[in-house]
């Protein structure tokens, strides 16, 4: 502290602040800064032995008091001017992000979309990942403004798209229970397929896929379209529909369509569009899967496969189970290969004792049907 002893002796007080008196005193206080390793700060002098000498000698004691006043109010001034410098920034700031959102809205982005941009980069400065001028933002904006916009939807077009991706998927949701609900609640006196399969078929996947812009289907609507299905799919009426149903001798033909052929597992099909013969298909549900995944190039159409139908009653009557009550759901060997013709096995046939699907049954033992010991085949399972 030498240094600053030397300084005190040699101010000198005549009553009047001397220029020389007050840069001594500011430089005695001054020194004390780095020492404590602080900014000025009168508050980290309150302790300091430099400064109760300042204040206790008599020539140094009012100068001290001055210069401290002087650079408290001074901090405070200078404080002050940085807010507003800051305060100014954030103006600049908030008036560009206000801008480009404007120009981002018109250009055919939501607000939301771009609300989510700035969430995800909450330092957003423009300087990265896009930088723009901040000393005349608007201006820089103006001129720059096809590059900038390219920069920046380079960042806001994944974000709007996987904005995007997660709406639709909430409301495919809610329209495949909206319509899943009405469908059953239709369903219970008719012997369509189950809601669970229904929502692949036309006109209901177009509904489901269609614009996001109305997230909650009218319930009539719906309605109206479950109407629709049933009068166009398959290409018949209801009357027509049920005209071409096997009656199954005893089973009568129900105009009112309330029976359940198409859940039985005697109801075979043919689609008419396929180049090769043997497309069978059991039941509602197959004939509709085949529509989707048919590859012919002619207008898919299904018929009533007669001996598709008379193989069907004849394997039900060998398992023993009832052609009228049996419905193909409840049914062994539809999802797995669970049947095994034992007539093969029996001629050790080289794919003897291969399990078949039902559908697969049906097309054994047609085509089986002219061989010696299939005439009066066995299954088992």
């Amino acid at each position: 502290m030498g240094t600053i002893d030397f300084a005190l002796d040699d101010i000198t007080l005549a009553g009047v602040w001397s220029r020389e008196d007050v840069q001594q005193v500011g430089i005695a206080l001054g020194a004390c800064e780095p020492a404590l390793g602080v900014a000025w700060d009168s508050n980290a002098f309150t302790d300091s032995r430099v400064l109760k000498k300042l204040k206790r000698d008599i020539r140094t004691k009012e100068i001290t008091e001055s210069i401290i006043t002087t650079r408290t109010i001074w901090n405070k001034l200078d404080e002050e001017v940085h807010a507003a410098a800051g305060k100014e920034e954030e103006q600049k700031r908030t008036t560009t992000l206000i801008i480009i959102t404007r120009r981002l809205v018109k250009a055919g982005y939501s607000h939301d979309d771009v609300q989510r941009l700035f969430a995800k980069y909450p330092l957003f400065s423009f300087r990265a990942p896009v930088w723009i001028d901040m000393k005349n933002p608007v201006t820089n904006i103006r001129r720059n403004w096809p590059a900038l916009r390219s920069k920046i939807e380079s960042y806001l077009i994944p974000i709007a798209e996987e904005a995007a991706a997660k709406e639709r998927r909430k409301v495919v949701a809610v329209r495949k229970v909206l319509i899943q609900g009405i469908y059953d609640e239709f369903n219970v006196t008719t012997a369509f397929p189950s809601s669970c399969g229904i929502l692949l078929y036309d006109p209901f996947f177009t509904f489901i896929n269609s614009s996001i812009s109305i997230p909650h289907p009218d319930p009539v609507e719906i309605m109206g379209q479950i109407r629709q299905f049933i009068d166009q799919w398959p290409p018949k009426t209801i009357k027509g529909l049920v005209d071409i149903l096997p009656a199954h001798n005893a089973h009568e033909c129900c105009t009112d369509f309330t029976d359940l052929r198409l859940k039985l597992p005697s109801t075979v099909f043919t689609c008419t569009a396929c180049s090769y013969d043997g497309c069978r298909l059991v039941g509602w549900g197959e004939m509709i899967s085949h529509q989707l995944a048919c590859t012919s190039s002619q207008p898919f159409q299904c018929r009533i496969d007669d001996r598709g139908s008379e193989a069907a009653l004849a394997l039900l009557e060998l398992f023993h189970l009832d052609p009228y009550t049996t419905e193909l759901q409840n049914l062994p060997g539809i999802i797995h290969k669970e049947f095994v013709c034992s007539a093969c096995l029996d001629r050790g046939e080289s794919n003897a004792g291969e399990p078949l699907l039902w559908r697969e049954c049906i097309q054994h033992f047609i085509d089986m049907d002219a061989v010696p010991g299939h005439l009066k085949p066995t299954w088992k399972r």
